[in-house]
């Protein structure tokens, strides 16, 4: 077993333990130790206790001894960053899922509906796959787990890991506990597996390598990310999805991205359903492909977040995808989008096997649409809508300025931060009708229409 628990099966998402979304893990700390002969000292002299660990890269997770409850976190943060045996050290945080609300899955689809949904049809996948299905390729899922289903069953790995709880399976299930304490139990329960499922249609023939770095609220931390990424990276994983979000910036987790990128892996993240500007990570990380979601018609979803560091963009709404028990299920948010784009550069990759993924990445987003007309207020913030060739012919079709990737996202960024910023204070009813109406007052002025 990876994962170390020297002081009890460790839940990173215990409810009291979290200050806020987003925030502080009181008394825990990840450290990065890289010799494994400094660890006792290291401990002993700072009276420590290791809450758990991934070994192969050094990376801890570890807090005051119980018999020192009093500690203050900022004055141990401080003794730990000055010791020249910790390459680093910062107080653990709160990682989560995007789409996590009551009713966030809404079960009991049929299971026809599932492969004839518009979603696929719109992206360009019309069931043709053109001799690329993902063979020989390995996606990592970071998420609540992944629970058996009929639509991936000879693809799940059986040598995932779980970063939650070390003495738990890493299947996708409920533990009846309000771990986020917000009233609602187990409301991501099935999120790794809606994930799963939409990945493995796109790409039938990859392997899933099912990590879990979230438990059944979506809540996780910066160390149970970094570590599954670092899993990931040691089981030969080339394409890493992360349908999750922190608007921190870990260093632990960003260490961990580019130890990913450094090995040919490519790391697909989601911005928050927060419909901001403000950035999220890892999805911010340079080199990361960053994903926000869109509806049919290539308008940006209220819920999503924008930014001029987004890749893509790819459908969020209403997708049908697997849902534990063998079931589905309906869901909407950028999670949903972030696992269409792994999916399709899954397929990418495998086209092109003894390409840098970067190479892949770029044709994914040669191929992709530009919908800037179609987001006027967010022109340059929304990425490229996800395509996949099939019957698509308007892939140019909503015009808008050229970009280009230089490195799995890197270069993506507009030659301005737009004024477009100064409208995402407005209110959410807005949103709906914010493409539309700008697209009207354009036309006051004899521009041409594009209403879809």
């Amino acid at each position: 077993m990876r994962v170390l628990s020297l002081v009890a099966a460790l839940s990173l998402a215990a409810g009291s333990a979290f200050a806020q979304s987003g925030g502080l893990i009181t008394h825990q700390f990840v450290v990065h130790i890289e010799s494994s002969h400094d660890l006792h000292d290291i401990l002993e002299e700072y009276n420590l206790v290791v809450l758990a660990s991934y070994e192969p890269h050094g990376l801890y997770l570890v807090s005051p001894s119980p018999a020192d409850p009093n500690r203050d976190d900022d004055e141990v943060e401080a003794e730990l960053g000055l010791d020249d045996r910790i390459a680093l050290n910062e107080q653990n945080r709160e990682n989560y899922a995007e789409d996590g609300h009551t009713q966030s899955f809404f079960v009991g689809i049929a299971p026809i509906e599932f492969a004839r949904q518009p979603t696929f049809e719109f992206i360009g996948l019309n069931g043709i796959y053109d001799g690329a299905r993902g063979q020989g390729i390995t996606v990592a899922i970071l998420d609540t787990g992944v629970a058996p289903h009929y639509e991936y069953w000879l693809s799940l790995r059986p040598d995932g890991e779980n970063f939650i709880d070390a003495y738990s399976p890493v299947s996708d299930g409920s533990n009846g506990v309000d771990s986020n304490g917000n009233g609602i139990f187990d409301e991501l329960a099935g999120h790794g597996t809606f994930v799963a499922g939409l990945i493995s249609h796109l790409a039938p023939e990859i392997q899933i390598l099912p990590i879990r770095v979230l438990d059944s609220d979506g809540v996780g931390s910066s160390f149970s990310v970094a570590a599954g990424i670092y899993y990931a990276i040691d089981h030969g994983a080339k394409v890493i999805n992360l349908s999750l979000s922190s608007p921190y910036d870990s260093a632990a987790v960003r260490e961990a991205v580019q130890a990913a990128q450094a090995a040919n892996i490519a790391i697909v993240a989601s911005v928050a359903n927060n419909g901001s500007s403000l950035p999220e990570y890892p999805a911010a990380i340079p080199g990361v492909l960053a994903v926000g979601a869109t509806d049919l018609k290539d308008r940006r979803l209220a819920m999503s977040d924008f930014g001029p560091y987004l890749s893509f963009s790819a459908p969020g709404y209403k997708v049908i995808s697997s849902y534990p028990g063998n079931l589905y299920a309906s869901a909407s948010g950028t999670s949903i989008s972030t696992a269409l784009v792994s999916g399709g550069l899954a397929r990418m990759i495998s086209s092109m096997p003894n390409a840098p993924v970067s190479v892949a990445a770029q044709a994914l987003y040669n191929s992709a649409v530009d919908i800037n007309r179609m987001n006027w207020f967010y022109r340059g913030n929304v990425g490229k809508r996800l395509n996949l060739g099939g019957n698509r012919s308007n892939r140019t079709r909503h015009g808008g300025g050229r970009q280009t990737l230089t490195q799995l996202g890197v270069g993506v960024y507009p030659a301005r931060w737009r004024a477009n910023r100064v409208f995402c204070g407005l209110p959410g009813v807005l949103y709906h009708l914010d493409n539309r109406f700008a697209l009207l007052f354009l036309d006051r002025f004899h521009l041409r229409r594009h209403l879809h």
